[in-house]
């Protein structure tokens, strides 16, 4: 899917750069660790480097300026993250919404900005917690009679959701034959998958059984992986081998 950022959603509404930290970060972190990047493109505005987030800091002020090494959550989500937010593709580039088309949302024409952009994409949007953008569907009215649905994912668990009903991912299942096969070795319990692609293994974990352990083609950790098969590398545990 094409997705792209919503830089209206960045308007300086955060009281300050540890609000931002505490209460937007978590969450945008929690919900692109969920999206298959092989299988998604991220889209955004040439300047959205620009959008505010507090009165005085852009975003990139921010992820990437002296400002983020104050912070331990910023560097996580600057070591995966930065090409998705900050460096091509840009829509501008192959831009599909026409200048002379209306696209309202909210009563205002957002014509020019990625929201009219995603209506002709793939409709699918990325905004940060603002109050304007706070439902997962957004309504936009092109020019003044045709009305258009954009997913809104701002929140863990969107991007699955909307997948799902797009048809794009099925029920994850370590059975299945064209990803995983089988081993003889056996873990907490559990059968050892390999998977065909990556030469990883995985397991369910067999105390929790909330989510499986994965291991590289080495037999190191690399993360655990949840019940629809998101790998997070930062649930990584050093010296710890199949």
């Amino acid at each position: 899917m094409e997705i792209l950022f919503n830089e209206l959603s960045l308007t300086g509404q955060f009281a300050s750069r540890e609000q931002f930290v505490s209460d937007a970060l978590p969450s945008l972190l929690a919900l692109l660790n969920e999206i298959d990047a092989s299988k998604n493109i991220f889209y955004k505005k040439q300047d959205f480097y620009a959008s505010r987030v507090t009165g005085t800091d852009s975003i990139h002020d921010i992820l990437v300026g002296n400002v983020s090494r104050e912070y331990k959550e910023i560097i996580k989500f600057k070591r995966r993250f930065h090409q998705q937010l900050f460096e091509n593709p840009y829509w501008e580039d192959d831009k599909k919404h026409a200048t002379t088309c209306t696209y309202e949302y909210n009563k205002t024409n957002v014509c020019g900005h990625s929201i009219a952009e995603a209506c002709e994409r793939d409709k699918i949007v990325i905004s940060f917690t603002h109050p304007d953008f706070s439902e997962a569907k957004l309504l936009v009215l092109k020019n003044k009679s045709t009305e258009i649905e954009l997913d809104n994912l701002f929140s863990v668990g969107h991007y699955n959701t909307v997948a799902h009903q797009r048809g794009i991912i099925v029920v994850f299942s370590l059975k299945d034959t064209t990803r995983f096969s089988k081993t003889n070795l056996v873990r907490q319990g559990q059968p050892v998958y390999k998977e065909i692609a990556t030469n990883c293994y995985w397991y369910l974990d067999n105390f929790h059984k909330s989510h499986y352990e994965v291991f590289d083609s080495n037999e190191a950790h690399i993360g655990i992986a949840d019940m629809q098969g998101n790998v997070n590398s930062f649930k990584r545990v050093d010296n710890r081998s199949l």
